[in-house]
């Protein structure tokens, strides 16, 4: 993330381009113009959306790097009366390296050089630089990996369709002839007719996609063995572990599993609680140093909770030895967690801070339900079946990560 404050006029492209090159090749990142490098909001004066507009920066980059395709996207808000600009930058899909030098002429008439013929440009906490042999292995290492992760999501998808289904091979150069694949090896000819044909269906038409492997314990394994053995980049989507968790008494997990769904749920906003539960304590606490190095959001805003909830005696001296690695949000978790005096104030409070709410048509006080766990646990998995259909309100779920607290760590204290 990157902080601009233009004043007068926004510089001239020449001296952005070496930014988003810099943080596309690093796999991605984000610009906010109108906030001062100290983080004062200082707003912007007028609007920058033709000056990023995606088509102008791509045709204005290839100029320089022909090969290079940057996805990108510019929204400006307006917050306490003053304007914002974000300039989000995609992960580049390859290396992208400049092919002739470009620059600019400065306000004192000086003419400047933005980047370089030939060199590699990378982002780091200090500001962009020309990359080493160890940032070229790192990027390469990325792009084959979301190649692999792509690669694996095709099979993944055949996976996941019901145990009757047929696969149909296709020739991409006879799109319209496929063949019936059978047990013997064969292939029964048939017709394909493409996406721009009237009879066409859309999967979801015709395929449940609730429908999971042939148990759940088969389908956490294949997922978790992807992660574990091809790509460790790879998560599943909170409503996938959702659904794990309300079907949780039909399969047993092993603590591979359990790691991979609560990464999985720290980085896909979803419940960790339960997950971290099934994980040792010592294996818990490595996962969580290395996510605290790695500092990466949302799970950087998370950590502090879990380390609360599991390590409450050790709290003070886990976070305040980490908490440079801690930025923003999270390091205000972290001190608020680190200043709770009782462990109740942490259970009750930790992630909603009032005490009523209302779900559908009833008035609940919290501090009354958790003081019956059966009628705790049933709020839990209603409000978790209303976030996987999309319709639960952000209050809600911050009512459902307290039960998660709640039910978890306790449940966790009771079973080891």
């Amino acid at each position: 993330m990157d902080f601009e404050c233009p004043t007068v006029s926004l510089p001239p492209f020449y001296s952005r381009i070496q930014d988003i090159v810099a943080m596309a090749n690093s796999g991605g990142g984000l610009i906010i113009f109108g906030v001062d490098k100290n983080g004062g909001r200082t707003g912007i004066d007028g609007t920058l959306a033709d000056s990023f507009d995606p088509a102008n920066i791509t045709n204005k980059l290839n100029r320089y790097a022909s090969q290079a395709r940057i996805t990108i996207a510019y929204v400006e808000l307006n917050f306490y009366r003053k304007r914002f600009g974000f300039l989000l930058i995609h992960a580049a899909p390859k290396i992208i390296v400049f092919e002739s030098d470009g620059g600019y002429q400065d306000d004192n008439g000086r003419q400047k050089k933005a980047f370089f013929r030939g060199v590699i440009y990378t982002r780091t906490p200090g500001g962009n630089t020309e990359a080493r042999q160890s940032d070229l292995d790192e990027m390469i290492d990325k792009i084959v990996q979301e190649r692999i992760h792509s690669f694996v999501a095709k099979i993944e998808k055949v996976a996941h369709l019901p145990v009757n289904a047929e696969l149909i091979a296709r020739d991409p150069a006879a799109p319209s002839r496929g063949y019936v694949l059978v047990d013997s090896g064969k292939g029964i000819p048939v017709t394909v007719t493409g996406p721009e044909t009237r009879d066409a269906m859309p999967l979801r038409d015709i395929l449940d996609p609730s429908v999971p492997f042939s148990s759940y314990k088969a389908e956490v394994a294949a997922q978790t063995r992807q992660w574990r053995q091809g790509d460790t980049h790879h998560r599943v989507q909170k409503a996938t572990l959702i659904r794990w968790y309300l079907n949780r008494e039909s399969f047993s997990l092993s603590e591979d599993e359990a790691e991979f769904c609560f990464v999985s749920a720290g980085y896909c906003h979803g419940y960790v609680m339960f997950w971290a539960s099934r994980i040792s304590l010592e294996r818990l606490k490595t996962r969580i140093e290395e996510e605290i190095g790695l500092a990466k959001y949302p799970m950087r805003d998370i950590l502090p909770y879990v380390i609360g909830a599991f390590f409450w005696d050790e709290r003070e001296e886990m976070i305040r030895s980490q908490l440079a690695s801690f930025s923003g949000q999270s390091r205000n978790i972290a001190r608020r967690i680190m200043d709770m005096s009782e462990r109740d104030e942490f259970l009750h409070n930790a992630r909603f801070r009032a005490d009523t709410f209302t779900f559908g048509q009833q008035r609940y006080s919290f501090s009354k339900v958790v003081m019956d766990m059966g009628r705790s646990q049933r709020l839990f998995e209603e409000l978790l079946q209303r976030d996987m259909a999309g319709r639960c309100p952000s209050n809600l779920r911050m009512v459902a990560h307290q039960l998660d607290i709640v039910l978890h760590t306790v449940s966790m204290e009771e079973t080891r």
